[in-house]
């Protein structure tokens, strides 16, 4: 039987023991302990595993200003002339500011009607999206299409 001393009262103790028969005190890593190493752990996840997602300053519906983070620019976006009463699309491009092609790429929108409450989302994927490329999207909404006042850039996302 392998042995150790207990924590508190020193006294020889069975190695996989979680309590000492003598004195009661756990045997285990301290709870404090525990509770660094999770801080310790979540800090470093936070600082270096940065997704892939995107979150450029919104703008408004129409036009062709550039939002642009250092994975994706998105070069323009407009209402598509297709939208009807059950679906609005809005259509653009995005480009690829990679050196390297990316696998999968997602743009959404939020929509608002006019005293600006959220209606929905509006989104388009792509299986691919070559090192410096574009693509052209056409993101469907579905939710409240009769009460879209505007829409929103909410992400890029893209791995």
């Amino acid at each position: 039987m392998e042995t150790k001393k207990c924590k508190k009262c020193q006294e020889e103790i069975n190695k996989k023991a979680k309590k000492c028969p003598k004195c009661g005190s756990k045997q285990g890593m301290p709870t404090w302990l525990i509770v660094v190493i999770v801080i310790i752990v979540i800090s470093i996840i936070a600082s270096t595993g940065e997704s892939s997602s995107s979150s450029p300053s919104k703008k408004k519906e129409g036009g062709s200003a550039k939002d642009t983070n250092e994975k994706f620019t998105l070069l323009e976006h407009q209402k598509s002339d297709e939208s009807n009463q059950y679906f609005m699309y809005i259509e653009g491009k995005i480009k690829n500011n990679r050196d390297r092609d990316m696998s999968y790429v997602q743009v959404t929108f939020t929509t608002y009607d006019a005293e600006g409450n959220t209606l929905g989302t509006c989104l388009d994927n792509n299986s691919g999206l070559q090192a410096n490329g574009t693509w052209k999207f056409k993101a469907i909404c579905s939710e409240g299409v009769d009460k879209i006042d505007h829409y929103e850039l909410k992400e890029i996302t893209g791995y």
